[in-house]
C-alpha cells in the first residue's frame, strides 16, 4: 500500500503498524491484569510478551502511557550482565511492577546465558520462574531469611523464585527478520524467546510512509498533545529523504479539508 496524501492514512503502513502495536500493548496489558490477581486462565488468553521494531524516533515506547492509563506499574530493565538481569527481574517483582520493559536494550538478545534466565522466566502457561546461580550472598541471605534474621536483605534474590510478568521490548535493529537478527548479532538462542512468543513486528519506516503519518498526527493535534514524539521525524535517519514531500501536503489549497 501506498498513501497519496497525508489523508490517505487507512493505506499508510506506518500508521496501520503503528495501530497494530497499540493493539498488541493492550493485550499485553489484559494479561498483565489478569496475571496480578494470580488468574492465569484469564491471562493465557492473552499475550505475555511481544517486541517491537522500527527506525529510531517513531515513538514506539509512547505506548507505555497505555500501562500508565490501565494502572500497570512498568519497571524498566537494562541488565549488564546476567547476575544484573536476576537482580533486576527479582527487584520488579519485588516493587509489584506488572510489566517489565527493554527500551533500546538489545544486550539480551546477544547473551546465551541472558537468554537462558528469559527461556525459564517466560516459560509457556505464565508459570515462569528464575533460578540464580548459587551464591555466597544468596544463600546466607536465605539463611537469614529462613532464620528471620534482621540481616535478611529483601533486594537479594532468593534461590528460585516464580515469574508471571508481561514483557515488552523497543528495539530499533530490525530483529522481525533473520537477516536483521543475524545483522544485529544476536545470539542463536534468541530464536528460542520467539518460540515462546516474543514474534518481533516491524513497523514501517519508509520516509514517505512515516513522513505523511508525521504530517497527519501534527494537523490532527495528537502531536502537540503528547501523543507523539515531537522527535518522530529524525534529523539524521528521515528528514532529509522527506523534506521532497512536505512542500505538496504543507500548505493547504483552497478545499482544505476539515481537521
Amino acid at each position: 500500500m501506498t498513501p497519496e496524501t497525508w489523508l490517505d492514512t487507512e493505506n499508510n503502513p506506518t500508521y496501520l503498524d503503528c495501530q497494530e502495536m497499540r493493539r498488541t500493548v493492550l493485550d499485553v496489558i489484559e494479561y498483565a491484569k489478569a496475571a496480578a490477581v494470580g488468574d492465569l486462565t484469564t491471562a493465557l488468553d492473552h499475550r505475555r510478551i511481544a517486541i517491537f521494531c522500527s527506525s529510531p524516533g517513531l515513538g514506539k515506547t509512547h505506548t507505555l502511557r497505555l500501562c500508565k492509563r490501565a494502572g500497570i506499574k512498568v519497571g524498566e530493565l537494562n541488565p549488564a550482565n546476567k547476575v544484573d538481569l536476576v537482580y533486576q527481574l527479582w527487584s520488579r517483582k519485588y516493587e509489584g511492577c506488572g510489566l517489565t520493559v527493554f527500551d533500546d536494550v538489545d544486550l539480551p538478545a546477544r547473551s546465551a546465558s541472558m537468554i537462558a534466565i528469559l527461556k525459564r522466566a517466560w516459560q509457556s502457561g505464565g508459570e515462569g520462574f528464575v533460578k540464580p546461580q548459587g551464591s555466597a550472598a544468596i544463600r546466607r541471605n536465605e539463611k537469614f531469611r529462613v532464620a528471620l534474621d534482621e540481616r535478611y536483605d529483601s533486594e537479594i534474590p532468593p534461590p528460585w523464585f516464580s515469574f508471571s510478568l508481561g514483557h515488552l521490548w523497543y528495539s530499533n535493529d530490525p530483529l522481525h527478520t533473520r537477516d536483521g537478527r543475524l545483522a544485529a548479532k544476536c545470539h542463536a538462542q534468541f530464536e528460542a524467546l520467539i518460540d515462546r512468543g516474543l514474534a518481533p513486528m516491524w513497523i514501517d519506516s519508509t520516509p514517505r510512509n512515516v513522513c505523511f503519518y508525521t504530517i497527519w498526527m501534527i494537523l490532527r493535534g495528537n502531536a502537540t498533545s503528547g501523543k507523539i514524539k515531537t522527535s518522530i521525524i529524525s534529523p539524521s535517519t528521515i528528514l532529509p529523504q522527506s523534506m521532497n514531500f512536505i512542500p505538496a501536503v504543507a500548505l493547504p489549497p483552497k478545499n482544505w479539508p476539515p481537521c
